[in-house]
């Protein structure tokens, strides 16, 4: 072969390596897109939670805060009874009182700590049951709004499922799609392989790139002495021959592999567009009021005219083409 025919036959082949490179990462995108979709949420129902009831700390404590009270009450009374005691006198005289009452100032004392310890013991219990019968219809009112919220939260999601398993099967067409149009693409770059004018060795992506710019460059009229060149710089760790080196060290590569640098810049911006392009498509179909056989009709002459469809049959025109030049009558 020419030069000139070497060169075009590794251009084809970085044309055709690319494409395969986009259809591969159309397929993980898509892939990636699809694997969420179509699975309802799990939300953990409420349950109404009654308050453990506790007969210490329920009744008992406040029993037993109301009977501090009240006998520190019945104390602070019994002070000022001595304090103001002819008064007190008096008054206890005139109601009756005296009789009953003990004569001790100490029996005094007893007995109003008695009376309003006993009295707190009882305010003190009713608080504990109020405040018990009050935690209760909290519990309540608030299992009801997380009931509410739950029982809204499935109504949401089930219309988020439906609206997803629309978009999963325009999804599905894509993905379909992209897997018939890559399957025609290897099997295209197998039979462009299998003219044998490269060393078997050499038949990758990164390889015909490093090839492609050495000869549309100039610098060789041969394949042997281009081999030999590609293996020295790979040797010097000039170049490498790894696809996800390259990837993951792209702008790094720009000066000693350009053709692959350019070649990867360009279909990956290819596939930004085409992923977005499908992305508003899909968000489309998620609102479509059809279900079923009608469904799949409108999806299918949606998904006809779609950029990434364009770009298929773009693709496989090129192919054709290509193949038409490089494997007639072989």
């Amino acid at each position: 072969m020419t030069p000139r025919e070497i060169t075009e036959y590794l251009g084809t082949m970085v044309e055709i390596e690319k494409e395969c490179y986009t259809h591969e990462r159309l397929l993980q995108a898509l892939k990636k897109r699809m694997a969420p979709l179509g699975y309802p949420k799990r939300f953990a129902e409420p349950e109404l939670e009654k308050p453990e009831y506790s007969l210490f700390d329920d009744i008992c404590m406040s029993a037993y805060v109301g009977a501090i009270l009240g006998a520190i009450f019945a104390f602070i009374l019994w002070v000022l009874c001595l304090i103001f005691s002819s008064f007190v006198s008096q008054v206890v005289i005139s109601l009756g009182l005296d009789e009953i009452l003990p004569s001790s100032i100490y029996g005094l004392l007893f007995l109003l700590v008695l009376i309003f310890g006993g009295l707190g013991i009882l305010i003190g219990v009713i608080i504990g049951i109020v405040d018990h019968n009050k935690q209760i219809k909290k519990n309540k009112s608030s299992y009801e709004l997380e009931k509410r919220n739950y029982q809204l939260a499935l109504a949401n999601d089930r219309i988020r499922v439906q609206k997803e398993k629309k978009a999963l099967v325009y999804l599905k067409y894509e993905y379909e799609t992209v897997l018939q149009s890559y399957n025609k693409l290897k099997s295209t770059r197998s039979k462009l392989y299998a003219r044998n004018i490269l060393f078997e060795k050499y038949r990758c992506f990164t390889a015909v790139s490093t090839l492609y710019e050495y000869f549309s460059a100039g610098r060789f009229t041969n394949l042997g002495d281009a081999y030999n060149q590609l293996e020295l710089e790979v040797r010097l760790d000039r170049i490498s021959l790894q696809l996800n080196v390259v990837i993951s060290q792209l702008e790094q590569i720009k000066e000693t592999q350009y053709v692959i640098y350019s070649a990867i810049t360009e279909s990956n911006n290819r596939i930004d567009t085409l992923i977005q392009s499908s992305g508003r498509i899909e968000s489309g179909v998620k609102n479509l009021q059809s279900e079923g056989e009608e469904l799949n009709d409108r999806i299918s002459r949606i998904q006809a005219t779609s950029d990434l469809n364009l770009y298929l049959n773009g693709v496989n025109n090129m192919e054709l083409k290509r193949l038409n030049e490089w494997c007639k009558g072989y």
